[in-house]
């Protein structure tokens, strides 16, 4: 197995910062997070691949993306990623990182990780289930029946909730590098459907981070999902579509049982977990527990 390469001091900057951030990551103030801190890695930078390590030092040493903050918020890991991402292309990778970090520059990236989000918490539309898979990834839950469509502000801020959660409590240690999410449509209707929030955010992901999503599950499938993902399937990358999966709820249990341990799946999908959290129902206000409620 390749060899992960060494991580670079501006990556460690800060560790009593770090500290910090970890104990309360959802509300540490904006000056305690440092550029970079170690995640938990399930990809790895080959050290042996002489183009993966060319296009890393030339990224670094490129002076638009210098001047963009390349060397300070961005990690080896991260700038293989977009290399792997733009098939080996230096140059697609270069302006792709070029968009990115300057599009982090516009939303205050590191803003986002303080940002108080408490009221996403609490209406429970995502959620981590309590331990990562058999091959260590990080799975993210979204549950399509407490989510109602929201105007521009909100989806945008939305869009930042799922960046914390699946990048940003990256870098601090909570999550892996790469995820598995489940879009749980049981008890969804018609009145929840948003298809500019699953645009926003599947664009949002595939341009500004690449190689992130491990696999994407949808259940139970239903005409409707086919017809949403053929309008939102252009948006995305082949590489990416591909780890996309409708199934009905038989074989998503069974995929569960094969991908993960019982007891970190919920009791309705076959397992014996317990622990899954209410959610709020964005149209009556009432709490629900899904499996028990409703």
């Amino acid at each position: 197995m390749a060899a992960i390469t060494s991580i670079r001091p501006t990556e460690v900057a800060n560790s009593a910062a770090v500290d910090v951030a970890k104990e309360q990551p959802l509300v540490a103030p904006r000056d305690a997070l440092p550029p970079i801190t170690p995640g938990i890695f399930r990809s790895q930078v080959p050290s042996s691949d002489a183009q993966a390590m060319k296009f890393i030092s030339e990224a670094r040493a490129h002076p638009e993306l210098q001047e963009l903050g390349v060397n300070m918020v961005i990690c080896d890991l991260e700038l293989f990623k977009f290399w792997v991402g733009a098939k080996q292309h230096s140059e697609t990778a270069h302006k792709r990182l070029a968009t990115t970090l300057a599009w982090r520059r516009d939303i205050n990236l590191p803003h986002v990780a303080g940002e108080d989000f408490s009221d996403l918490d609490a209406a429970g539309k995502l959620f981590k289930l309590p331990r990562p898979t058999k091959e260590g990834y990080t799975v993210l839950v979204w549950r399509s029946r407490f989510h109602a469509p929201e105007d521009d502000t909100a989806l945008q801020r939305l869009a930042r909730y799922f960046v914390k959660h699946v990048h940003l409590l990256w870098k601090l240690g909570h999550h892996s590098d790469r995820v598995v999410v489940i879009i749980d449509r049981d008890g969804a209707e018609s009145k929840h459907r948003d298809l500019n929030m699953a645009k926003v955010v599947s664009t949002t992901f595939n341009t500004h981070f690449p190689e992130v999503l491990e696999g994407l599950y949808v259940f139970p499938s239903s005409w409707f999902t086919s017809a949403c993902w053929a309008i939102i399937r252009p948006f995305v990358d082949p590489v990416t579509a591909a780890k996309v999966h409708f199934l009905a709820s038989p074989a998503m249990h069974e995929q569960l049982a094969t991908m993960m341990d019982a007891d970190a799946v919920p009791t309705r999908w076959g397992g014996t977990w317990t622990g899954e959290p209410a959610g709020r129902d964005p149209f009556t206000n009432a709490m629900v527990t899904p499996g028990v409620d409703a």
